[in-house]
């Protein structure tokens, strides 16, 4: 996450340590803390659907959820590589205000591919209607978050960040047992994906407050899928 190191060279440049060490802490958690929260939260799920929910019923959620973070990354390397280093340049360059448009173009090409994706897949899938749609609605929102985790990495609200992931994740290991509860394996998968949406609502949110609008679609960010490669 190249725009990260505009953000928090200053911290670093500081020869106070309490500087240091916030800058780094701050650079892990950004970076890595999404993959650590969905460990600790699936593994939480488990344990807690294992009240209401059978093993095997259990594990279509847990298998459901994997898929969903492998795949998701996979699908989404590539923008994700080309937005890293156009927000970069735009960071270097002080052009915070085509950023948001940048991002916008992302997540409409993320948006596009990962719901043509996971409707080919759950199509296959024998399991309700109701998951499916749940399983489609995951894919998506987890895409989005991976796509979007660049951008953060140029926002200074650190600490809404966090917030956003630790609640957002709280409220997946809280909702999904107690929609289990009533509605089986559908409701324990709602559960979870709840809490992801809000993550995602959370972090537009921010990142809308904090950078200009300046239209939707970003034409010189498009270029780079042609540039970056023979720039490589």
């Amino acid at each position: 996450m190249a725009g990260i190191g505009f953000q928090l060279h200053k911290l670093i440049e500081d020869e106070s340590f309490l500087n240091k060490a916030k800058a780094y802490i701050f650079a892990s958690i950004i970076t890595s803390g999404p993959w650590i929260l969905s460990i600790i939260c699936l593994a939480l799920v488990g344990a807690l659907s294992g009240i209401f929910l059978q093993s095997g019923k259990f594990s279509i959620i847990s298998i459901s959820i994997v898929y969903t973070f492998a795949f998701s990354l996979i699908l989404t390397g590539a923008i994700q590589f080309m937005l890293t280093r156009y927000l970069a340049d735009k960071e270097y360059l002080k052009q915070k205000n085509k950023m948001l448009s940048a991002l916008i173009s992302a997540l409409l090409i993320t948006v596009t591919l990962s719901s043509i994706v996971s409707i080919i897949w759950y199509y296959y899938i024998e399991v309700s209607l109701f998951y499916k749609i749940i399983g489609v609605i995951l894919f998506v929102v987890i895409c989005s978050i991976w796509t979007m985790m660049d951008f953060l990495s140029c926002s200074k609200n650190y600490t809404g960040i966090i917030v956003s992931f630790f609640i957002g994740s709280l409220m997946s290991v809280l909702a999904s047992p107690l929609l289990g509860l009533y509605s089986g394996i559908e409701g324990a998968f709602l559960g979870y994906t709840v809490g992801q949406v809000f993550i995602l609502s959370m972090l537009l949110f921010y990142i809308a407050k904090e950078f200009p609008y300046n239209g939707i679609l970003n034409k010189e960010f498009l270029t780079y899928f042609f540039k970056v490669p023979y720039i490589y």
